[in-house]
C-alpha cells in the first residue's frame, strides 16, 4: 500500500462525466417565413413552438423521428407544395454557395 506524507491529501479522484450530445440549435433561414399569413404574435408563437420541439433533442433523436420526403408521391398529391419545397431547397443550396463571411 503506498504511503502518504503527513498533511498531504490524497490525489483527487476523477470521475468521467457521462458523454452527452449537445442539443440541436434551431436557426431560421432569412425569408423562411415570407409566406406566413398571420400576425406577428402568431409568428412569434410558432417560432417558440419550433424551438421547444428541438430543445432537448439530439441529432440521433432527430434522425430516429424523421422520415424522407418522397417527391414523386408529394408531386402527385400536392404539386404546388412539392414545387415550393423544391424551390426552397434550391434557394438554400444556392445561398450557401454564394455566401461571403466577413
Amino acid at each position: 500500500m503506498p504511503s502518504r506524507r503527513a498533511g498531504s491529501s490524497p490525489a483527487p479522484r476523477t470521475m468521467k462525466e457521462p458523454m452527452t450530445e449537445p442539443t440541436l440549435k434551431v436557426q431560421f433561414a432569412p425569408g423562411c417565413f415570407d409566406e406566413f399569413e398571420g400576425t406577428q404574435a402568431e409568428l412569434d408563437l410558432l417560432m417558440a413552438e419550433i424551438h421547444s420541439m428541438f430543445e432537448h433533442m439530439t441529432a440521433e433523436d432527430l434522425a430516429a423521428s424523421s422520415s424522407a420526403v418522397d417527391f414523386e408521391q408529394l408531386s402527385a398529391s400536392d404539386p404546388e407544395l412539392a414545387q415550393r419545397l423544391a424551390e426552397s431547397l434550391d434557394a438554400i443550396d444556392s445561398g450557401s454557395k454564394s455566401r461571403t463571411l466577413q
